[in-house]
């Protein structure tokens, strides 16, 4: 049977074809092309990723995220000059303005706001402004110290304990009037029966506006929190002063006075303040970028170092353990500024009889270990047995000052509060120093029982 013959195809043609199809798998895209195409995917991907965090209704929420929790970038500083310049070559990219000043280091910048906090006209925290002339009937406590004092990491101003103070006082006043029956009478009655009744009643605080005014700067030394005292605060004529500090002290070498912006030294090395410009402008860009944020914050979800919530103006870079100092000498030195700083302070209110209620920064290491919460036991096992054993040994030789200081001034009253922290069950320490907001409420209460006895309206024997 004949068989048609298959038409092959020219081998010519087959050849071509192959070699040139070849030839195109083999030749990859140009080097320049595909760099100038790599921008353009990221554009592309960054402009898609703007859009659909926007339809999902993100985009508020993650234009205020700066590459760690947004309560932490509230309370990171934002550094300026005494003329409003901003001081580069300072880490951190926060919200809460300082600026630098002669006579205390630094101030925070007078009429800011933040989602955590508002700073008022006069650089105090504070919603409303403070006249400088007290009212007749106004009681003041001015809250002097560092960041735990000042509430750094709190949700808002309310959540601080200086604000609850005055909270809880001003609503006793109102008690007071709405229900007089349920408190101790001014005068007492004369029969001895009723005068015992009268005497088992709740006693008055005075019929006063209470105003505290929290003027505690994060970050201040001992010598900050003196100098900012002398020179700006007691115009508001308090009637009681709580200072809350020392930690800082202990993490700060002794050559330094106090601390501060350190304009100065990047002025006078151009070349770093220069670099430090360059790179921060850089850091910025990459931080802002919707492909940056969104991997950061909804898959890696990084927390801040503790040193850097501690001890936000520290230049060393070192470690919590090593910042506390090494040896007995350093930290005796240490103590010594704050026990000198203390007792000037001590002197300047006792003179005009203002009582000085001192309690040492609230401490990780003060909590007991059965007490503690999961994060709490955490944090402390990571800062290693060095740091437990030289914050432990720090914390002792500041007790012992506050002592020494009190032997000598009747004005100083001494509130320790690690009895407060380990009576309260929950999360107490954000970090190392920095209060849970019902941490703040525990630390209220305590200070609220040693100011109230001083504030008491003693009622006057019958007939008088």
């Amino acid at each position: 049977m004949f068989t048609k013959p298959r038409r092959r195809r020219s081998s010519i043609f087959s050849d071509s074809r192959y070699n040139s199809y070849s030839r195109r798998r083999r030749n990859p895209l140009p080097l320049p092309l595909l760099l100038a195409a790599l921008p353009l995917a990221l554009l592309v991907l960054e402009l898609l990723l703007r859009l659909g965090v926007g339809l999902a209704g993100k985009g508020d929420e993650l234009n205020a995220y700066q590459g760690e929790p947004t309560i932490a970038t509230a309370y990171r500083f934002k550094p300026f000059t005494a003329d409003q310049q901003t001081v580069k070559g300072i880490p951190g990219y926060g919200e809460l303005a300082v600026q630098s000043h002669p006579l205390t280091g630094y101030q925070l910048v007078p009429n800011q706001e933040n989602a955590a906090l508002k700073i008022n006209n006069q650089g105090l925290r504070s919603a409303a402004d403070i006249p400088t002339n007290k009212p007749k009937n106004e009681v003041r406590i001015l809250v002097i110290g560092g960041s735990t004092a000042f509430g750094a990491l709190t949700s808002k101003n309310a959540s601080t304990f200086a604000q609850q103070l005055e909270n809880r006082l001003n609503q006793q006043v109102k008690a007071q009037k709405s229900n007089p029956a349920k408190f101790r009478p001014n005068v007492l009655p004369y029969f001895a029966d009723e005068m015992q009744k009268a005497l088992a009643l709740p006693a008055k605080v005075r019929n006063a506006n209470y105003r505290v005014i929290n003027a505690a700067v994060p970050g201040y030394l001992s010598g900050n929190t003196l100098a900012d005292f002398t020179t700006r605060l007691q115009r508001y004529q308090p009637n009681i002063v709580v200072l809350m500090n020392g930690y800082s002290d202990l993490l700060t070498p002794a050559t330094q006075v106090a601390t501060d912006l350190a304009t100065d030294q990047l002025a006078a090395q151009p070349v770093s303040h220069l670099w430090g410009s360059v790179r921060e402008g850089i850091q910025g860009l990459f931080h802002h970028l919707y492909l940056t944020k969104t991997f950061r914050y909804w898959i890696l979800k990084p927390e801040p170092k503790l040193e850097q919530l501690v001890n936000p103006l520290d230049r060393s870079g070192n470690s919590l353990p090593d910042q506390l100092g090494q040896d007995d000498k350093a930290l005796k030195q240490r103590v010594d500024r704050y026990r000198n700083n203390l007792q000037q302070l001590a002197n300047i209110t006792g003179n005009s009889k203002i009582p000085l209620v001192v309690s040492l920064t609230p401490e990780l290491h003060q909590r007991q270990t059965d007490k503690q919460s999961e994060a709490e036991k955490r944090r402390f096992e990571a800062l290693g047995k060095t740091y437990q054993e030289r914050v432990k040994t720090g914390y002792t030789a500041l007790d012992q000052a506050v002592k020494q200081v009190k032997s000598k001034r009747r004005n100083l009253i001494i509130v320790p509060l690690s009895k407060t922290i380990n009576q309260f069950d929950g999360e107490v320490f954000q970090d190392t120093i920095h209060l849970t907001d019902e941490a703040q409420t525990a630390v209220s209460n305590r200070l609220y029982q040693t100011i109230a006895p001083m504030l008491l309206v003693k009622p006057k024997p019958f007939g008088s």
